[in-house]
This record gives structure tokens, C-alpha cells and sequence, in this order.
């Protein structure tokens, strides 16, 4: 048998020749080719996807004998399959049937209405529910970095620049927080893409000209340019490049993108890749995994949108005294009134994403569950605000006034959609009787004429005397009336024999055809008419995006503080003093994830200043734990910083700019530097990027090489950090001959 096409002949049937078109318009797609109730994919798609969804591979007839290659997969599982090629880094295009097969004469016009990639999904399926989906755009311009990040799924649209000699380090500690699925480069700067080591999507260099990118932006946000404050052209170039790049693949108007918000790195505190790594602050350096790390012991969100924010807020501690306190505040009086804030995570628990249902309302992809989860969103916002009406705290009184303004919209999901909806928006029962006048009439006639038939069967059996007679219905051959082969005699003669049966025969007449036409036209009217109002509903809270956001934000807001509170009352946290001071004291300090992994944990005492005791010179065998006390500072800071409660009975936080880590022996061979030179380069770093203000966390210092070289590495590094730095430290190490630094120069303590 001769082998399946995997390419396009030339000669096409008309609807491979739709399909040629759309593959056309996107070869670097997966196109799904909607027939019927299938998605099918043909040619080199098949081949690729045969592959990685483990489908069976068959073959179509193209014309004059010859065969191409196709696969496919049902409608109502596309998702899931989607999903898979997602993950497999592919692109997806759905070709869709624009018009009903039933009411067409010929060819049924099929359209690309959307191309979905990595960072275009907006899918609940297909989206982690506590991670962040960025899609990100980079441009380069003499060193200086534009950077611009949207989350699609949220709405959430943010860019900085990112200059100066640390620019390359600064981005590199972005995509480690951020975290982009996908990223956008310009064709003229691919240099960037073996650099950054993501999935990037190579765009025209077009895309990122400031003229074409401020026209973009200038339509999505208007005329007033008040947006544009704060942003430099790179990173405005690059945010239009994203958003070029989002309206192409989504093919329509995103009223949730409201908002450009600029951001500057020296609002937060500054952690590198390597810290963030090395302080496992969201996932654990060894497995990957949230079990372990300093978001996994502070979470005790409610809903998904608390859950990311919550991760923010530990890769983004605060620099303003101010900004720290109001959280601080918020979290105390939370701690302070169990009954409150029992309640409020209650009320939490019942809610929906909402940040990630607004963004599918207004992308078009929601259907009316969706909307029944909003409405149960917003149903609860009585009860949030009747909860806090007499808090104190002013973050509160903010989150409070952010949480209304939802009544005419809360009304309008009670009208008009239903409690239980189906699944599809094409089937009808969406919409709530007495919503709208004129489908009330078609349900009242349609519900008119099924009485008939039902009554139909018990007259039909007095009328013939067959006592075994029924009125059914299905797909193929509409109502019926069955009679078995036995009381075939006592058929009457306006029976018309539509279908025969092993055991009996099927009829109809003309008033049940008749009944069966009006009841079908009906139903068809109802189910169009159902699915117009529920896009004119989606369409109308979609306009609503922008107050629909800021709940959810206050909701968010809401969730991670109730967490924070919670935890800790569960783990006897305590509220830290920051201030502007240089010194850090912290009595009887606890490490935030050990305590809850080990029983009798030896909580620990710890005083850093400028004046008596800037580095801490910590010995002690092995597993007595040093690299413990260690991150355990760091992360009592981190926390004091973000708003947290911090695991300790007393805590005072003179601001840190910056936490540096050099921890662990580990090597780079790809890039062909042994443990001592990635050691030695890490070093070098903290020592020309820290400041008076910054925290430095130091361990072993010259283990990667001989103990007399290594020795006096470590001996130059502590007197560095003391002398010329004069910032605050921990200094773990074996070499014990350290220890006589605390005799010889002030400063310096030993423990």
C-alpha cells in the first residue's frame, strides 16, 4: 500500500484547499482543522502530532488517487490534546467552522480564529493554578535593557529598563523571578536568545520600533498619555512588541490589558538568580519542588490568586519603611482577631479565580461555569465587607473600598444565567427564564408542543388499543411511535412506517411531523438565540474588566494577608521592628522550614551593627548547623521585608537593599568553570555589587582549593567586607584560624 502524503500535493479539493490556506498563514503552527466533531490535522501536522499525542495515524483522499496523511482528535477533549503540544513546545492554530453544515449549501467557510502558544493560554486546563504565566518581550539597546512581562491569563501588564553596569545580571535575576514561558526577541537581536536559555519566539524587528509600538499601545489604552508615564521608550518598545504579538494570536480585543504599570528594581530588594536559588525561596534547589521552600511554609492562601501573589511578594521584599508597615499592621490585626480572620478565609475558600475568569470573559473563551463562578465571587463581597467594616488598620480600610462597586454586575449573573449551565455555549440552558421576553416565547411554544407529545402517547394507546405503544425520539429519525411486531395488525392507516426493527416497527403521521418541525425550529431558535444573549452578556462584563480587576486584586490582597496571619498564629511568629537602622537583632530566631521538619528545634540568638559586630564569623563541625543559622537569617529578613510575622520572640530589621549567598559547592562544567572558579566568581560579585546597607551570606569561603590558599582567600574576603565594605554578615567556615580576626580587628565577632 502506497505511503500516506506528509506534504500538500499540488492539486487540492476544495476543503483541502481551506486547509492549505490556513497552513499557509501559519507554517509554524499546528493547525486543528475543525470537521465536525472532530479537530483534524493533516500532512506534516499529522505526522507531529501521531507522534506526541499517540494518535493513530490514517489517510484522507486528496484527488486523483493519492492519499495525505491525518490524525485527529473530538471537540469536546481538544483541550487536553492542546495542552500536550503546548507542553511540547508546538504553536497551535484552531481552524474553525464559521458557519452550521445544516444550513449551508457547500463549502462551510472555516477561519483561523486563534493561534495559542505558551504564552498566550489563557485556559484553566491548561494553566497552573499558583504559578504565574508570563509571556515576555526583551530589547536591547547599547547594553540597556526594555523589558515588558503580561500575564494574559490575569490581565497583569508590567515594564522596566534595566541599565547601568549590572543590566545583564539585573535581567538575568528578572527572568528568574518572572519566570516567562515564552519570550519575544527582535530577528536583529537572536544573539540574545543563546544567552537567555528560554523558548523564545523570533519576532520582525518591526514589531519593536517605538512608533509602531506607542500607536499599539495608544489603541489598547487610549489618547491620554498619561500612561506612558514612568516608562522609557525601550521598555515601552518591548511592551508593544507583547502587545502586537497578543491581539495577533488572540484575534480580538483584550479589554482586560488596562493598565501598562511601570516598576523599578529599587523599589524592591535586589536578589540575584544565585540567591534566589540558594534561599529556596519558591522551589527547593534539589528536587525543584515547592515541599520545602519558603513559599510552601508560608502558604495558607485560600484561592489561586492569593497563592501568586503570595509568591510575589517573597521574590519582591519592599525597600519603603512605609509600604512594609501597612502590611505589618494589617497582618497584626488580623492575628489579633482569630473570629475575623477564621471567617474571612472561609469566605476566601468559596471563591473563584477571579483575576484568571476575567481574563477568559474578556479573551472570549468562558463559558457560562465561568460566569457562574464569578457570580459566586462577587455574591460573597456582602460578607467581606460586613466583616471588615470595623478594622483599623489602613491597608484594610483600602482593600475594603476596593471590594464594591459590583452590584449592577453581581444583578446582571443572577438574571440571566442559571445555576447549573452545561458545559458547551452551543447546547442552550444558559439563560434564566424571564431574562429576556422574546426566548421565554420560544421556550413557552417549544414546552407547549413536548406537552403535546407526551400526552400523545396515552391517546395514541386508547385510540389503537395497543397497550405496549411509545413515543420516542432520536438524532437520526426524530419522534416516533414504536409498536411491537405482535400488534402490528392494530396499526392504524394514517401511520406512515418510517423504520423496521427486529421486534417491531417504527411510524409517524403527519401532526406528529408537524409537531416535531415547529418543536425543532423552536429548540434551534432557542439554542441561537440562548447563545447570542450569553455573548452579549460576556461582552458586556468583559467592558467591566478594569473594576473587576481591582476586586479580585483586594481579594488577592485579602487572601495572602489572611495567610500570613495565620501562619503566624499557627507557628508563634512574632511582628519585627523595621526601621531605617543598620542593625539586625534577633532573639531567639527560628528557621521558618527546618523547625517544622526536625523535632527540638534549638531556636538561636543573632546581633549584626555597624559598629561592634558587622560580620559574624560562624564555626562548628559538620551538621551542626551552620548553613541552617545561616539561611535562617536571610529568611527572617526576607520575611520582616515582604510584611510578614518572622519566626523568632523578638525581631528588629535595620532595611536591607540587597541579600547576596554564596553557599554550596557545585560546578558548571558546561560552560567549562570548575567549583573553584564558580566559587571565586560569585565572590567577586557580592564583593563589587554590595552596599553599606546590603546582607551578606557567606559559606566556606575557598573550600574548592588547597586549605593554605584557601585560607587566606577566606582571610582576604572577611577583612574586605569589614574595611572597604563595611556591611553586615554571616561568615561561615572550617578555618578555624578565622576565629582570631575578632582579636585583631573591630567588627568582627566570632559564634
Amino acid at each position: 500500500m502506497e505511503q500516506p502524503l506528509t506534504t500538500l500535493p499540488r492539486q487540492l479539493t476544495p476543503m483541502m484547499q481551506q486547509y492549505a490556506q490556513a497552513k499557509a498563514e501559519h507554517p509554524d503552527a499546528v493547525v486543528l482543522f475543525r470537521l465536525g466533531d472532530f479537530y483534524e490535522m493533516f500532512a506534516e501536522d499529522a505526522a507531529t502530532c501521531s507522534r506526541l499525542l499517540e494518535l493513530v495515524l490514517t489517510s484522507r483522499e486528496v484527488g486523483k488517487g493519492r492519499r495525505i496523511a491525518m490524525c485527529g482528535v473530538p471537540v469536546h477533549a481538544v483541550e487536553t490534546y492542546i495542552a500536550r503540544l503546548i507542553n511540547a513546545g508546538c504553536k497551535v492554530a484552531i481552524c474553525e467552522q464559521m458557519e452550521d453544515a445544516r444550513f449551508t449549501k457547500g463549502l462551510v467557510r472555516r477561519e483561523i480564529i486563534r493561534v495559542i502558544t505558551p504564552g498566550t493560554v489563557v485556559e484553566e486546563g491548561m494553566l497552573a493554578e499558583g504559578d504565574s504565566n508570563f509571556l515576555m518581550a526583551i530589547c536591547e539597546a547599547d547594553g540597556t535593557y526594555g523589558l515588558a512581562a503580561l500575564e494574559v491569563s490575569t490581565g497583569e501588564f508590567l515594564a522596566t529598563t534595566l541599565d547601568g553596569a549590572e543590566a545583564s545580571e539585573a535581567l538575568q535575576a528578572e527572568l528568574t523571578r518572572l519566570r516567562p514561558v515564552e519570550c519575544l526577541i527582535a530577528s536583529s537581536q537572536q544573539a540574545l536568545t543563546e544567552t537567555l536559555h528560554l523558548n523564545c519566539t523570533v519576532c520582525e524587528p518591526q514589531a519593536f520600533e517605538l512608533e509602531a509600538a506607542q500607536q499599539h499601545l495608544e489603541q489598547q489604552f487610549g489618547t491620554d498619555t498619561a500612561w506612558q508615564d514612568g516608562h522609557t521608550p525601550l521598555a515601552l518598545r518591548a511592551a508593544g512588541a507583547i502587545l502586537q504579538y497578543v491581539q495577533a494570536m488572540h484575534k480580538t480585543a483584550l479589554q482586560h490589558l488596562t493598565y501598562l504599570r511601570p516598576y523599578r528594581l529599587s523599589q524592591f530588594m535586589v536578589l540575584d538568580a544565585v540567591t534566589r536559588r540558594n534561599l529556596e525561596l519558591v522551589r527547593t534547589m534539589r528536587h525543584s519542588e515547592r515541599q520545602g521552600s519558603l513559599l510552601n511554609a508560608l502558604d495558607e492562601t485560600m484561592t489561586s490568586m492569593g497563592k501568586r501573589l503570595l509568591q510575589r511578594w517573597i521574590e519582591q521584599p519592599l525597600l519603603q519603611r512605609e509600604a512594609i508597615e501597612a502590611r505589618l499592621e494589617a497582618v497584626e490585626e488580623l492575628v489579633g482577631d482569630a473570629a475575623c480572620r477564621a471567617q474571612l478565609q472561609q469566605i476566601l475558600r468559596q471563591m473563584y479565580d477571579a483575576e484568571r475568569l476575567v481574563g477568559r470573559i474578556a479573551c472570549g473563551t468562558a463559558n457560562a461555569h465561568a460566569l457562574v463562578g464569578l457570580r459566586q465571587t462577587l455574591a460573597a463581597l456582602p460578607n467581606v465587607r460586613d466583616l471588615l467594616a470595623d478594622c483599623r488598620a489602613p491597608l484594610l480600610q483600602t482593600l475594603l473600598a476596593d471590594c464594591s462597586g459590583e452590584s449592577d454586575i453581581a444583578a446582571l449573573l443572577e438574571q440571566a444565567i442559571v445555576d447549573e449551565p452545561p458545559i458547551t455555549i452551543r447546547d442552550g440552558g444558559l439563560i434564566r427564564t424571564g431574562y429576556d421576553a422574546n426566548l421565554d416565547d420560544l421556550i413557552r411554544k417549544t414546552d407547549r408542543d413536548k406537552q403535546w407529545v407526551a400526552r400523545l402517547q396515552a391517546r395514541e394507546r386508547q385510540r389503537t388499543g395497543i397497550k405496549s405503544l411509545k413515543v420516542g425520539f432520536n438524532q437520526v429519525f426524530g419522534y416516533y411511535i414504536e409498536v411491537s411486531k405482535a400488534n402490528i395488525h392494530l396499526v392504524p392507516d394514517d401511520y406512515q412506517r418510517k423504520q423496521t426493527l427486529t421486534n417491531g416497527e417504527r411510524y409517524i403521521t403527519d401532526k406528529l411531523k408537524e409537531r416535531e418541525t415547529a418543536i425543532l425550529s423552536a429548540s434551534e431558535q432557542r439554542v441561537e438565540l440562548e447563545y447570542t444573549l450569553f455573548v452579549d452578556i460576556r461582552e458586556r462584563l468583559a467592558r467591566e474588566a478594569a473594576l473587576l480587576q481591582r476586586i479580585a486584586s483586594a481579594l488577592a490582597q485579602l487572601d495572602t494577608l489572611a495567610a500570613l496571619a495565620e501562619v503566624a498564629v499557627l507557628y508563634n511568629y512574632v511582628r519585627p521592628e523595621v526601621d531605617e537602622d543598620a542593625t539586625i537583632h534577633i532573639r531567639q530566631g527560628r528557621h521558618p522550614v527546618v523547625e517544622r521538619m526536625v523535632d527540638g528545634f534549638v531556636p538561636n540568638d543573632l546581633t549584626l551593627d555597624r559598629e561592634n559586630r558587622r560580620l559574624t564569623i560562624l564555626t562548628g563541625p559538620n551538621m551542626a548547623g551552620k548553613s541552617t543559622y545561616l539561611r535562617q537569617l536571610a529568611h527572617i529578613v526576607l520575611m520582616a521585608q515582604m510584611g510578614s510575622f518572622v519566626p523568632a520572640e523578638q525581631a528588629n530589621i535595620g532595611l536591607v537593599d540587597r541579600i547576596f549567598t554564596r553557599v554550596g559547592a557545585v560546578d558548571d562544567i558546561a560552560a567549562g568553570r570548575s567549583t573553584f572558579l564558580v566559587e571565586m566568581s560569585e565572590t567577586a560579585h557580592i564583593l563589587h555589587h554590595a552596599t553599606s546597607r546590603s546582607l551578606l551570606i557567606l559559606d566556606e569561603i575557598g573550600k574548592g582549593t588547597s586549605t593554605f590558599e584557601g585560607l587566606s582567600i577566606a582571610w582576604a574576603v572577611a577583612l574586605y567586607i569589614v574595611r572597604r565594605l563595611g556591611t553586615r554578615g554571616l561568615f561561615a567556615t572550617h578555618y578555624h584560624e578565622l576565629t582570631a580576626l575578632e582579636t585583631l580587628y573591630p567588627g568582627i565577632g566570632n559564634f
